[in-house]
């Protein structure tokens, strides 16, 4: 079904820019509004929200949503909401990162002979060593960007990155002559886990949260990655090695990693799907009638 739409270019992502895009560009008879709202400061996006009224919302960046409502509590000292928040968020990198990490682990060996071709065999070691990046990079950008910059603390960040770039050199040095690729590899997701662990050590010595909560909730997904990378190998090998299979190995390990959290009842996944059904079932508000079209 087509809509006639109403879309904001370029980087017209502010109140003005939108309202902009309005007043030039959305005509008597368009059906659909599509805005971009961008963020900057802390209310920028509440602003936004009020201007545009959305029936739906898609967040493309989890960070530069938290980052600024992380600030607002900490600096209104509601600490046990900033907490709830980040919690949320802990699960929700995890809900999404570990699907990807073992979708990445399984589907290697298809992967890499569909886009790059004969002769790059190796490569399949490199991205199942690669795939724990996902999960690894997804913790330190919650404890780095989501809890240290928003609480004033971009001085632990500093020394978290500072402290995995020297462990990726040293690591390089002693491993890229000895392993090649797959040295180098090996080198960054450790350097990686560095990173993640010395975050969490400073929320530890800090008390900022409660570590051991962060990955006790997240056993499900773990769970269901597990049962899903083992589905997919099964899968796999009694399919050949073209494109369609490929996407076909992707949707079967997707339905299969949140059917089986829908079974596990997982809480976060369950409620994000309520949320989505409850918007659509919403009606839209009705337009009330023009009064001079009746008496005309």
């Amino acid at each position: 079904e087509k809509y006639r739409v109403c879309v904001t270019r370029g980087n017209f992502n502010t109140p003005l820019g939108i309202a902009r895009t309005i007043a030039e560009n959305m005509t008597d008879d368009a059906e659909v509004f599509i805005a971009e709202a961008g963020a900057r400061y802390v209310g920028d996006i509440s602003v936004l929200a009020d201007i545009i009224r959305p029936d739906y919302a898609v967040v493309t960046a989890l960070g530069t949503v938290m980052i600024p409502r992380v600030s607002k509590y900490f600096k209104e000292g509601k600490n046990d909401l900033m907490r709830e928040y980040l919690y949320k968020s802990y699960r929700f990198t995890f809900l999404l990162a570990v699907p990807i990490a073992f979708g990445l682990l399984s589907t290697a060996s298809t992967l890499v002979p569909v886009f790059l071709g004969d002769g790059y065999e190796p490569c399949v070691l490199l991205i199942q060593v690669f795939s724990a990046l996902v999960i690894l990079i997804g913790l330190s950008n919650v404890n780095n960007l989501q809890l240290f910059v928003p609480t004033g603390r971009q001085n632990l960040l500093t020394v978290t990155v500072t402290v995995g770039a020297v462990v990726n050199a040293v690591l390089n040095v002693i491993l890229i002559p000895r392993f090649a690729a797959t040295g180098a590899c090996v080198a960054s997701v450790i350097a990686e886990g560095v990173v993640t662990l010395l975050g969490f050590v400073f929320i530890i010595k800090a008390k900022d949260l409660a570590v051991g909560k962060i990955f006790l909730s997240s056993w499900k997904y773990w769970v269901a990655g597990a049962a899903m990378c083992a589905a997919v190998y099964a899968v796999k090998s009694v399919m050949p090695i073209t494109v369609w299979a490929l996407a076909t190995l992707i949707v079967f390990g997707a339905v299969a990693y949140f059917l089986i959290l829908l079974i596990l009842r997982d809480e976060l996944l369950i409620g994000s799907i309520k949320a989505v059904l409850s918007r659509l079932k919403k009606k839209p508000a009705e337009v009330p009638a023009d009064k001079n079209a009746d008496n005309n």
